[in-house]
């Protein structure tokens, strides 16, 4: 065969014109030819030189025996020797990649421990992980940091096998390989990468991207994890347990979280002692006098020392709201119960300027003042001589007889309530002289009927009517007749409606007397003995929450609210002395309203505890609801150990929250990585280039001919090796026995 005698070598030895191409011809023609050459030279003699000289001889054709048996040998011995040559393959692609192969599988697989992590960790107690020796944020850090370093390994790798894989193809500029190894480095180099990505579009360009995206691949894992406190829902046993670790036992807590409620209250009881009967007139129809018998008194009820503190506390200008909650019991200190009825008291204030009336005029004193003993002097009135009109008319101002002054009044006739003062400023310096100076006017009633705004309140208890002087007159900053008076009606009163058929009797003559009263609980002095007051959820309301609600209709024993009344009485300066006889047969009118001022100096009113509550109220509205709720807590609070509204022991606890939406970055970074190197490792097996990667000795191997060398060397001196690079047009092409860099030529046609 004439391959025989051509040489390669000498050819490229003596290259012409073209002669880069023969050179190569040539050589891909020798490795044809190979082969074929491999038996001939095994049946030449020693002397190879003479036998490449002598004629090729023609083969004597096979026996037929010999070519029936030949097919099944080859076809054995070509199916070996296509097992071995897969196995090969798979040995060397392993061989070069093993190393990414494994860095992908780690970085997926950690990657996919700490989704595993996350999963179960959220909703969970932070608290955990206290017996463990790492933290939740500390292991997802180290699964995170895991998964990034392989992912970013295997990219860096596959990156720099795109440099050869790029340059394999048509000429590139050799910049370019430059700028591949600078991306196998860090995230600037994959910046100036891109550059080469623009100018000819590839998938390259996604490795490049995502080891840019690596930088924020751990903050936004970091960012997943989130923690949130949450009421958890105690058990028994776990309530029991923080019962026993507080200072109390379940004795005192008892084995659930209890507070108080009521569904009826009995707070006050008849004290057994025989009474007599009397009749009870009061006005009838047509200018008629009817009674009721009485079989019951006032005197006759045994009161609750808690009712009567528990008013008497509201009315302290010294009592908080935050004080006045009702108890409970919670071992843990976080207990919630589920919405329940009770019996209640809730005040309401409503502004009643509008019914005011004003009114001024001079005052001329009387001209006699006598001491009229325990009370201090007195006036003692001539004929055509009057009191001040003031609402302190007590002769304890200072003021020589015979000097005129002038007065304002504010009025409201309908209640016959006013209050008016000298014109001027205060005379009373302090409250331990005796002077005429008034802050506050109230009117106390019972009865409904005798309001203006609360006529129709069913299960009223009291209402307290005042006028009170303003608070500019009062710290002497202005005179009376420039003030203007703070005019209010404020009522105390169960939230709920009266049941129609509840506080009453058979009897027609007490029906009549509780029509004449507006329906006002309050009888007077003298009982006849009448069912529970029934108070009702309205319907509407009911009906909205019957499932939570349960009860619709709450009881009040006639002693309770008989015990109430006395001691309002008590402490508004005996409006009805339940002790005195003369009292029992005072008229029912007389019984249920009473005027009152503070302060009184010089007056002879009895010390109304109560009304100096309220003058020294700074917010005598706060004040009236303050008695409410506690009166509401009094309620309750007895009932606490009886029948109390069982609840929940909560507990706050440090959850973790898991912000998936944190991990679309990291999970698309992966995916990305994971993609572009499969595509390096494809591109590499199907080009049959060999892995050479990021070796600097392989780049030492494949350098390019002495003349680029020098240019590049030249430039280097300059500083214009970039320039160079761009310019300069190289591709990577096989020579001898290994691949090199070669400049491409312009006359040169391109590969």
């Amino acid at each position: 065969m004439s391959c025989h005698f051509v040489s390669p070598h000498a050819a490229v030895r003596k290259p012409q014109q073209g002669g880069d191409v023969r050179a190569q011809s040539l050589h891909r023609f020798t490795r044809v030819c190979q082969a074929r050459m491999d038996e001939t030279l095994e049946s030449t003699s020693a002397n190879d030189h003479m036998a490449t000289l002598q004629p090729l001889l023609e083969a004597e054709p096979p026996s037929s025996a010999a070519s029936s048996q030949a097919p099944p040998t080859e076809k054995s011995v070509k199916t070996s020797g296509e097992e071995d040559k897969t196995s090969s393959k798979w040995s060397l692609f392993l061989a070069q990649w093993g190393l990414e192969i494994t860095a992908l599988a780690l970085s997926l697989i950690a990657f996919g421990l700490m989704i595993y992590l996350l999963y179960h960790s959220a909703g969970e107690p932070i608290s955990k992980w206290n017996k463990t020796y790492v933290s939740l944020n500390t292991a997802v850090s180290i699964l995170a940091g895991t998964s990034r370093a392989c992912l970013a390994f295997a990219i860096s790798m596959c990156l720099s096998q795109r440099k050869w894989n790029w340059l394999s193809g048509a000429a590139q500029p050799l910049v370019d390989f430059d700028r591949f190894d600078a991306a196998s480095r860090g995230a600037w180099g994959s910046l100036r990468l891109l550059q080469s990505c623009i100018r000819r579009p590839h998938w390259t360009s996604i490795g490049a991207l995502t080891a840019i995206a690596l930088l924020a691949f751990e903050p936004f894992t970091q960012a997943v994890l989130a923690i949130e406190g949450k009421e958890v829902t105690l058990d028994h046993v776990e309530y029991a347990k923080a019962a026993h670790s507080s200072n109390d036992t379940l004795q005192t807590f008892g084995n659930v979280p209890q507070i108080g409620r009521s569904t009826r209250l009995d707070g006050a009881s008849w004290d057994g002692a025989a009474t007599g009967v009397s009749a009870v007139p009061f006005p009838g129809p047509h200018n008629t006098t009817m009674d009721f018998i009485a079989r019951r008194f006032s005197f006759n009820i045994q009161e609750d020392m808690g009712m009567k503190a528990a008013i008497w506390n509201g009315f302290s200008p010294f009592t908080a709201p935050q004080n006045l909650r009702p108890a409970f019991a919670c071992a843990t200190g976080n207990c919630t119960w589920p919405v329940f009825p009770s019996i209640a008291v809730c005040s309401k204030c409503r502004d009643i300027s509008k019914y005011v009336t004003k009114s001024t005029g001079p005052v001329k004193f009387p001209s006699k003042i006598y001491n009229s003993g325990a009370h201090g002097q007195e006036y003692m009135l001539e004929p055509g001589e009057s009191l001040p009109g003031v609402s302190n008319p007590s002769p304890h101002a200072d003021l020589r007889d015979g000097r005129n002054f002038t007065f304002i009044k504010h009025e409201i006739p309908q209640l016959n309530l006013s209050i008016s003062n000298y014109n001027g400023r205060p005379h009373c310096q302090d409250l331990f002289q005796q002077c005429p100076d008034t802050y506050l006017s109230a009117r106390v009633t019972t009865n409904p009927g005798q309001t203006l705004t609360f006529r129709n309140r069913s299960t009223l208890i009291m209402a307290i009517q005042y006028l009170a002087s303003n608070e500019t007159w009062l710290d002497n900053r202005t005179t009376w007749e420039n003030t203007r008076e703070v005019l209010q009606e404020t009522v105390a009163s169960s939230w709920m409606d009266r049941g129609p058929d509840s506080y009453t009797n058979d009897d027609n003559d007490v029906k009549a007397f509780m029509k004449f009263t507006n329906h006002s609980l309050d009888m007077g002095t003298q009982f006849a003995k009448l069912s529970d007051l029934q108070i009702k959820i309205p319907d509407g309301d009911y009906k909205r929450q019957a499932s939570k609600l349960r009860q619709q209709y709450f009881n009040i024993t006639q002693p309770t609210i008989i015990a109430l009344y006395n001691i309002l009485s008590d402490g508004f300066g005996i409006l009805r002395n339940s002790n005195d006889m003369k009292d029992l047969f005072r008229p029912y009118i007389a019984l249920s309203t009473t005027k009152l001022i503070y302060p009184a100096l010089g007056m002879g009113q009895p010390n109304a505890g109560l009304m100096s509550g309220l003058g020294q109220s700074k917010d005598v509205p706060s004040t009236i609801n303050n008695v409410a709720l506690s009166l509401t807590k009094w309620i309750r609070d007895r009932e606490l150990e009886m029948i109390p509204m069982k609840g929940n022991a909560t507990r706050m606890v440090v959850m973790t929250r898991v912000r998936w939406n944190y991990l679309w970055f990291p999970g698309a970074s992966l995916i990305s990585g994971i993609a572009f190197a499969v595509l390096c490792m494809w591109e590499t097996q199907k080009l049959k280039n060999p892995a050479l990667k990021d070796s600097i000795l392989a780049a030492l191997a494949c350098a390019p001919d002495e003349d680029l060398r020098f240019r590049l060397k030249q430039a280097a001196a300059n500083g214009k090796l970039q320039e160079v690079g761009r310019e300069v047009e190289v591709c990577w092409e096989a020579d001898d026995e290994f691949a090199v860099l070669k400049e491409k030529k312009d006359d040169q046609p391109s590969v």
